[in-house]
């Protein structure tokens, strides 16, 4: 069960929950090894035991990874974390964009 102060992957410290969606959700986490806030996506539910997921997710991490502009989160790490997909990523300040629409 991922809550708040889990440590995944002996890296990155749950802080709190930022949203949910239908695949999973999203983390604000601290990377303890760079000393920097981030955010850490996880496939969660049914998903998480599917091996087609586990490759889009994976793809979807080397794409964004892939990109440089400052219109696209970067990328700081991805993997697998007790059978959960998760992707490390920048973290952003700013609204919610449900809230905003």
């Amino acid at each position: 069960m991922l809550e708040e102060n889990t440590v995944v992957a002996d890296r990155f410290r749950l802080v709190r929950m930022i949203g949910r969606g239908g695949m999973g959700s999203v983390w604000h986490a601290f990377d303890t090894r760079l000393d920097i806030a981030c955010a850490l996506k996880f496939i969660e539910g049914e998903l998480a035991n599917v091996a087609e997921a586990h490759a889009r997710f994976q793809r979807e991490a080397k794409a964004a990874a892939a990109l440089r502009s400052p219109h696209v989160v970067e990328i700081k790490d991805h993997g697998v974390w007790q059978g959960r997909p998760y992707i490390a990523m920048e973290l952003l300040d700013g609204e919610d964009l449900g809230k905003a629409l």
